[in-house]
Formats: structure tokens, sequence, C-alpha cells
């Protein structure tokens, strides 16, 4: 998006969006008094494709209403009969959040794509603090019939670029018109291992993503959830993740699947989250740390003067410095300088500023970077080319290339190599591949039950959304599929998950491969290769195997 003028569901996204976001972009790297959780405002726009709508917004306050969707229909067919699962990016649009409404019979699942804040505990936590679940294994305490179940379904809400005065409306209602048209297919083609699938939306506000309201927020949505709707488990769709709530639907023993770019996952966190944490769609960072090094080497990257920049968060700065680093230098790189910022506008432009200017003075020409949402690339280019400095930079699809390509200074991502996962937010419609044949019959559905087409991954906010709940749903309809018939239990569910295997057909990747412990199920990866000609990310190879 961004190339042009684009309507989305009655937005229209002109070149004045562009120019707001760059004029965003460079707000946040000059004030030092600016919210904090820049992860969390960049992840909305950067990875989902958030479209900046013009429309003034003079407060910071979170808007509430009591309308919204009070009813859904269900029973709707497909020919398609699309095994589709959840994921989603917020659409841009109404100021109002709706309250929380069930699905007439039906419901949805969700799952985002973008970065989150990371946290924890439950409501009495402290805001911003992570905490270690205890019996987790523990059995479930809610065994449910062959008939139905009941999933709550967490949908974004609010204007999350008050912070900065950025006009960047979520439209809940129409989110949830596209989750729905996902889960009334899903019903007609029988449900969850035969068990028709009942709605429960609860809708995150993101007005206000600091670390204290967003812990109350979602340990809200958690306590309402689990304690007075008592849902079976939950699909997270807000794109800036669930972390701050993990604790709580593991002390409810309740399974939440959440977004793929969740801070929280690297694979310390899933193990001590384990059976109540399932990222279908990603390639935890643990993962990728081994990963990135060995596709770097092999695009010729590695030097004796690399740096490393990340977010001073435990599961990615242990999964730097435990698994990053030492693979780097086994690949042949020597990494000189680690930076990991705090997660606040004010450390993050400060300390940019000092580590462009050390890098420069070391002679540093390899930055590699280590966050998701895109801040990270996007801000620390913009001051390297106030400086003049140019190092190659590695990245990954965690750093939304996507998007960031088209704000960051032209010339800074000359020779820019990495690891992309999720074609969405590796490339520009311009030049992706063509729609797979289950990513069209994804947005059949759509169309079809809530009268939204799309042509494009791209396209808009609601796109994203689509291929995102089909695959959300559609990885849990074929880990319960043998199920028919039988009694289940919340502790259960990721176990079926696992026992996938690489059966799994994806809608928005190649493979995947999940097992024991393996919640996340990316398997496939392309090398990412910056293209000065169309000043975009292209994919370097073919779709390749990860053996991580």
């Amino acid at each position: 998006m961004f190339e042009g003028d684009v309507r989305a569901e009655g937005v229209m996204v002109t070149s004045k969006a562009r120019e707001l976001l760059q004029s965003w972009g460079e707000r946040l790297t000059r004030t030092r008094t600016a919210r904090p959780v820049l992860y969390a405002l960049l992840a909305v726009m950067l990875v989902t494709g958030v479209a900046a709508a013009a429309i003034p917004h003079d407060d910071g306050h979170r808007t509430q209403a009591a309308s919204g969707p009070k009813h859904r229909q269900t029973g709707s067919t497909d020919s398609t009969g699309l095994d589709a699962g959840t994921g989603a990016t917020g659409d841009p649009g109404a100021s109002t959040l709706p309250t929380t409404v069930q699905g007439a019979g039906s419901a949805a699942g969700g799952g985002a794509t973008g970065g989150g804040a990371a946290g924890g505990g439950t409501a009495t936590t402290k805001p911003g603090t992570k905490t270690t679940t205890t019996n987790a294994q523990g059995g479930g305490s809610k065994p449910i019939s062959t008939d139905s179940i009941k999933v709550g379904m967490i949908i974004p809400a609010g204007n999350p670029g008050a912070a900065a005065g950025v006009p960047l409306q979520y439209d809940p209602n129409g989110l949830t018109k596209v989750v729905q048209a996902v889960v009334d297919d899903t019903n007609a083609h029988g449900g969850f291992g035969g068990r028709q699938i009942q709605a429960v939306y609860a809708y995150n506000d993101n007005t206000d993503n600091e670390a204290e309201p967003q812990t109350r927020e979602q340990n809200r949505i958690c306590t309402q959830l689990t304690e007075d709707d008592k849902v079976f488990l939950a699909f997270n769709f807000n794109p800036l993740g669930v972390d701050f709530a993990y604790d709580c639907f593991a002390a409810h023993k309740t399974p939440v699947l959440d977004t793929p770019l969740a801070l929280e996952s690297d694979q310390q966190r899933l193990d001590e989250m384990n059976p109540w944490l399932i990222l279908p769609l990603s390639l935890n960072f643990t993962r990728m740390a081994k990963l990135l090094p060995q596709a770097l080497r092999d695009q010729g990257y590695m030097t004796q003067k690399m740096a490393v920049v990340g977010v001073d968060l435990p599961p990615l700065k242990r999964s730097a410095q435990k698994v990053l680093v030492p693979a780097i230098e086994a690949a042949g790189g020597k990494v000189v300088e680690q930076v990991y910022f705090a997660e606040s506008y004010s450390a993050i432009s400060a300390g940019i500023a000092n580590a462009v200017l050390t890098f420069s003075q070391k002679g540093i020409d390899r930055v590699v970077f280590w966050g998701p949402g895109g801040g990270l690339p996007l801000l620390f280019s913009r001051q390297a080319d106030s400086q003049g400095y140019k190092p190659r930079y590695g990245v990954t699809t965690y750093d939304a290339p996507a998007f960031f390509q088209d704000l960051a200074p032209p010339g800074q991502f000359h020779g820019a190599v990495g690891v992309g996962f999720v074609t969405q937010g590796d490339l520009a419609d311009k030049v992706a591949p063509p729609l797979t044949d289950r990513e069209k019959a994804c947005f059949a559905v759509v169309a079809k039950g809530a009268g939204m087409t799309f042509t494009s991954r791209r396209q808009s906010n609601a796109a994203g959304l689509a291929l995102g709940a089909c695959e959300y749903i559609g990885v849990l309809k074929a880990a319960l599929a043998n199920t028919v018939g039988t009694s289940l239990a919340p502790n259960e569910v990721a176990g079926h998950v696992y026992a996938l295997g690489t059966s799994y057909a994806p809608v928005t990747m190649v493979k995947s491969r999940f097992g024991p412990g393996r919640p996340d199920g990316a398997s496939s990866y392309a090398r990412l290769a910056y293209d000065d000609g169309c000043s975009c990310f292209k994919y370097a190879s073919g779709w390749l195997d990860s053996p991580y």
C-alpha cells in the first residue's frame, strides 16, 4: 500500500497519508517526551499495513461507545470448503469501540500480524513486568461436549496513533465482519472437529499503548473472556499482541493463539507457556537467530566489523546474546557492538543517534536489526542518513520490509539482505508473486460472507486480516479434525496442533512444521535482498526449508 491513492473500505489512503507518516517518523526521532512503546505504534502501521486516514483527532483519550455489531448471520456456505484460520490487521475508519458481542452460533479465531508490547502477569501484576507461568502443564478444567465450542476473539480498536497525533483509527466493526465471514464458512464445513464455533468478541482499545493501561486492558479482556464468558480458547487479532495477559490466560487454563511477531516469542518463553500459547504463523526468535546468520553468510554479508541493534526485552536480548551473536561468529562474522534500546520513544531516539555515531567512528559496516515492528530499521536509517553513515543492513520479516522501504531515506538500504517467511510482510504487491490458490479461496470466502473484495495481499488492512483469519482458523480446524465425537480439554489443544507435523498446508506460507514444543509452525523461508531498481525488497531465492 501507499502506492498512490488507494481506497480501503471507504477510507481514502492518499499521498497525504504517506507524508503524514513520514513526518510522524521524523517527529519520533527528535522528541524526548513522547510516550513509551514505540514498537507498539509502529507495528500497527508497519506490519499490518494500517492506512492513515485524514481524520483529525484532537486528544489521546480512548473512545468508547456502546455501539457496534450486535449479532451476526450464521450458517453461510461457500463452495471452496476452505479450512480457514485467523490473524489480523486493523482497519481505519470508525472511532467507536463496540461492546462485547457473541456470534449467533459461530465464532472467529484471531491471531494478528504485527509486533506486540511485551509484558505478562495477572490484573494485579505490576505493569510491564514479566512473570514465569507456573503450573502451565496443569490439566484442562473445561472439557467440552461434541456439539459446540466457545471461542474468544480479541479485535483491535481505538486510535494507536494518538500518542503521536496521527489518525490511525481502527474499524472494529469491519474487522469483526471479516472474521465472522471466515467463521461462518468454517461452521458450514464442519467447524472444529464437528463442533460449531460460537464467537465471543472482545475489543482491545489501542489508543493508549503504555504498559500500565495495556496491562489493565488486556487482563480485563482475559478475565472477561475466561471468567464471565467462559470461553474454551481465545484468538488474538490485535497486531500489538496480547503479551501482557499471557499469564492470565495460562492461570485460567485457556489456550491463546497470538500474533506471529509477539515480543515474548523466543523458545524459552514458549516452553514456559506450554501448552497455553500457540503462534501458528511464527518462526520464533530463537529459531530465527539460528537461521538468519546462515542466510546472511550465503549472501556474502559477513565481515569482521558487525553490530546487532535490538530491543532490551528479555526474549529478544536473550535470543540475540545467547544464539544470534554466537551463530553470526560461527558463520564467519564478528560482532563488535551490541546495542539494546529500552522500548520508549526518548530512549530509542537518543540511543540511535549515539549508536550511529559510535558505529561510524569504529568503521562498522554491517548492522543487523533484532526487534519486530519495523521501528528500528526506519528510525536507524533516518538517523544514519543524517550523519552520512551507510552500512549494509541485515533484516527479517520481523522488520516489516514491505512497509519501511517506502519511508526510509533513498539509498540507505543498498545492499541490505536477510530472511523472509511471510510474503505479505516482506514484499510490496508490485513485486510479490501471484496469489496462491488458497489465498484466492480465502478472499472468496470473505467476499461472499462480508461483501469485501480483495485482489492483493497488501490492498488494505482488511485484506491482511482476511488472510490471517483463514490461516489461524485453518490450523485449528485441521488440528481438531480427528476429535469428532470425542471430548476435548483445553490443555489438549496444543498437543493436537503439535500432531499436525508437516501435514497442514498454510494459507500465508509455503510449508509448516509443528511438533512437541514447537507451536510456531513456520518452516520455509526465502532470502531477502534490496533491489535499487525498484527501491524495494525482493526474494533472492526460491522457498527454502528451514533446518530449524
